[in-house]
């Protein structure tokens, strides 16, 4: 049996496959509706037989997620979703904030206790998650 270290692993369905010179922008529905964007090299679009329709897991390590409850803020990054705080978990440093995307999908961040207590993190927070198609790595088990 595999195990992985990435806290989010989101499962869904190839919706489009655009290609580049060296990499390539995989579009993805998640199993509750939201698009998701992850980039890979050309060679792995083609070692994995990456299609549409092609079931595939995009894993997210915890760290990679910026969060921001304010809302009508904007990053550049590649990826948003909307949730609510779910659960908090402290820590000495940091901490995890668990946020409830839709359809049972949850989110794992990473943040310092510091920037969880300016944005008053806490279960029932509505927040903006942001994170990068190329800090993704995608598995598919085919």
């Amino acid at each position: 049996m595999n195990t992985i270290s990435a806290e989010n692993q989101l499962d869904g369905v190839i919706r489009a496959v655009h290609s580049g010179a060296v990499n390539d922008e995989i579009e993805i529905v998640l199993r509750g509706g939201q698009p998701v964007a992850v980039t890979v090299t050309r060679a792995s679009t083609t070692a994995m037989q990456l299609v549409a329709g092609k079931r595939v897991t995009a894993l997210l390590p915890a760290n990679q997620i910026i969060l921001s409850a304010r809302q009508g803020t904007e990053f550049s990054a590649d990826n948003q979703l909307t949730g609510v705080v779910s659960a908090r978990r402290d820590g000495a440093v940091s901490c995890e904030i668990d946020v409830q995307v839709g359809d049972g999908l949850t989110l794992t961040a990473m943040l310092t206790e510091g920037s969880a207590g300016e944005m008053a993190l806490s279960e029932g927070v509505f927040v903006n998650a942001w994170f990068n198609a190329a800090n993704m790595i995608l598995f598919c088990a085919e």
